[in-house]
């Protein structure tokens, strides 16, 4: 149906000043913006950060230029959040606290601050932003 719709338009407008192309098309119909100079992506932004050990449950905060975060996608890589002097291994992966126009934040996956016995350590790692249009 929406290729019928699509074909009905283009073959009913070609020729005239109405005409639109298949990208525009396809933009209007799936409401998103069209690909810009054929990329999907409007920007990215790169860093490393770390959690400081002595933050029980605490994110840390990154300052990041101005995105629309309903149109973008974090990723983080790195090291797991580590305990030593425990009885048990025990690591987690930083994760995202919220995505705002201006801050990432990231805390760890899992904390415990009462493990007997045990130290923490630093959590590092890297994150990427891609924000698409």
């Amino acid at each position: 149906m929406i290729w019928a719709a699509m074909k009905h338009a283009v073959n009913s407008t070609l020729g005239t000043a109405q005409f639109k192309s298949i990208d525009k098309q396809i933009a209007e119909v799936y409401n998103v913006a069209p690909i810009r100079n054929g990329s999907a992506v409007k920007s990215i932004q790169r860093g490393i950060a770390y959690i400081n050990k002595d933050l029980p449950y605490g994110a840390t905060s990154i300052a990041i230029a101005t995105i629309n975060p309903a149109k973008s996608m974090v990723t983080l890589q790195g090291d797991a959040a580590r305990w030593t002097g425990s009885s048990s291994a025990l690591a987690a992966m930083p994760v995202v606290d919220a995505l705002t126009a201006n801050t990432l934040s990231v805390k760890r996956g899992f904390d415990d601050p009462g493990l007997a016995g045990a130290t923490r350590m630093p959590t590092d790692f890297s994150w990427q932003i891609v924000e698409y249009y």
